[in-house]
């Protein structure tokens, strides 16, 4: 009992040592979120991934023609989008895409991309079109 304790407070105290060290916490200063957030500074919480050429999917392996970056599906209703909507364009299983962003009015999604090994540090974003959705949009 006193040994797994000692370790206890052991482990407590290497923890905060290193994070003082580093400068890293493991977790968010609420602090200064909710200063920046009155003070509209958003920049240190954007997302500024690049986006990836076709050349460079193709070349990566993460798709294997140009074409999946093209979907025809038709689009009718808003629920008919989110069924069709999709990152899934035949990737590498070493490779992991997910739903980033949807504009309606050009008709681009942007997929997330990752390394399935790896998925908390993406590379990048690429986007598929969807030229039916333009006109989906034109209806609402």
């Amino acid at each position: 009992m006193l040994k797994s304790l000692f370790f206890t407070v052991l482990l407590f105290a290497t923890n905060i040592y290193a994070e003082q060290i580093s400068g890293h916490a493991t977790r968010p200063n609420t602090e200064q979120v909710i200063k920046d957030f009155k003070a509209k500074n958003f920049r240190a919480y954007k997302d500024n991934f690049q986006e990836i050429t076709t050349d460079a999917l193709l070349q990566k392996n993460i798709i294997s023609n140009k074409d999946v970056l093209i979907n025809l599906a038709q689009i009718d209703s808003a629920s008919n989008l989110i069924d069709i909507l999709n990152c899934d364009v035949g990737t590498n299983v070493a490779w992991s895409s997910t739903v980033y962003n949807f504009d309606v009015d050009s008709g681009y999604l942007t997929c997330l991309i990752a390394p399935s090994s790896d998925i908390n540090n993406p590379i990048g974003v690429f986007k598929i079109l969807y030229p039916n959705a333009k006109f989906f949009s034109l209806k609402i």
